[in-house]
């Protein structure tokens, strides 16, 4: 064989061996930037996430129809969509910032002595993914996390808000969108205020009682406007108020420090609705700078601003401004 030959034969041969040790050496993109799961459950297998932080505690179950909040009475209230959104997929599997190598035998430097916040997952073969919630770490960018086998990890503050929101603010229904079907609802107070013409416009619509007798004698109870004696609504009552329970909300901002400067806008729109129990809610819809088919809507004790259809709110800007009124007075109005 000649000799050049055979040199040229183990030059390629020590090219192609030496590639093929380094191609097998060298780690994934996640490898090399720390991007491992830290741990990875499919969608489709999780079945509870049950997060304990501070004195809340919070469990969602999926059932067949979809997510539920569990109740103590062993019931389920289904998720409202918008709020719940991808939550589900954020605990699922997350890729760390960081994963320290060394488990600190002081826990209490990383916000885990105490716990403020444990969350367990479990899948459909009852495996179950068990984390703590730890301190910002000192940049404020990211968050502590320790896993029950004992290992470290830091993932962006923001992951861990989401997490801790799922105990602080369940993705319930708003009660705005149900209460106009609630049969305790027996007061509709509309207030709207127009600030570019200085104008305003109020109307209180009352449920009026029965006397003894009357329910059973198959008597209905009427909506009247209250004015000085009150007024009955006429038949145009259930078509003012048929598209109430059909608001189409979608989230704007998490928390207050989201919140636009609703003083500056143009006009609001303040409804309050009590029940028979005397209990009241308060809600109010702010015009949007931004998009005028979207007012902003945000109800009393809720941080959620959310926005809502222009065709909702046309719906109490009419109930204020354009009573449906007869002209004889009931004679037995609530109060």
């Amino acid at each position: 064989m000649n000799i050049r030959f055979t040199i040229l034969l183990v030059v390629i041969l020590v090219v192609i061996g030496g590639t093929v040790w380094i191609t097998q050496r060298q780690p994934d993109d996640s490898s090399r930037d720390g991007k491992d799961w830290i741990w990875k459950l499919e969608l489709e297998d999780m079945r509870r996430i049950a997060i304990n932080h501070e004195d809340s505690s919070v469990a969602y179950g999926r059932e067949t129809s979809g997510w539920v909040i569990e109740g103590a009475d062993g019931t389920g209230t289904p998720v409202y969509q918008p709020k719940w959104g991808g939550k589900a997929l954020v605990v699922s599997g997350p890729k760390p910032s960081r994963t320290l190598d060394e488990i600190t035998e002081d826990p209490a430097l990383y916000g885990l002595d105490p716990v403020g916040t444990t969350v367990t997952i479990t899948d459909r073969s009852g495996q179950q993914v068990v984390f703590e919630l730890g301190a910002i770490t000192p940049d404020g960018s990211n968050q502590y996390v320790r896993l029950d086998d004992g290992s470290l990890h830091t993932l962006p503050k923001i992951w861990g808000e989401v997490v801790v929101s799922l105990a602080t603010r369940p993705p319930y229904k708003p009660p705005f969108i149900t209460i106009f079907d609630d049969e305790e609802v027996v007061e509709f107070r509309v207030q709207v205020r127009d600030d570019l013409t200085s104008t305003s416009a109020e109307a209180v619509y009352l449920l009026t009682g029965l006397q003894e007798g009357e329910a059973e004698a198959g008597v209905p109870e009427q909506w009247i406007l209250l004015e000085e004696d009150g007024v009955l609504v006429n038949e145009r009552w259930g078509g003012l108020t048929s598209g109430l329970g059909d608001a189409d909300l979608q989230t704007e901002a998490e928390t207050f420090e989201d919140l636009p400067d609703l003083d500056s806008l143009k006009w609001s729109v303040r409804l309050d609705v009590r029940n028979r129990q005397d209990a009241r809610l308060a809600f109010f819809v702010y015009d949007a700078t931004s998009d005028p088919a979207r007012p902003y809507i945000w109800s009393t004790g809720d941080e959620t601003l959310s926005s809502v259809n222009d065709e909702w709110v046309q719906t109490l800007i009419t109930l204020a401004e354009e009573p449906a009124v007869t002209d004889a007075p009931p004679d037995n109005p609530s109060n």
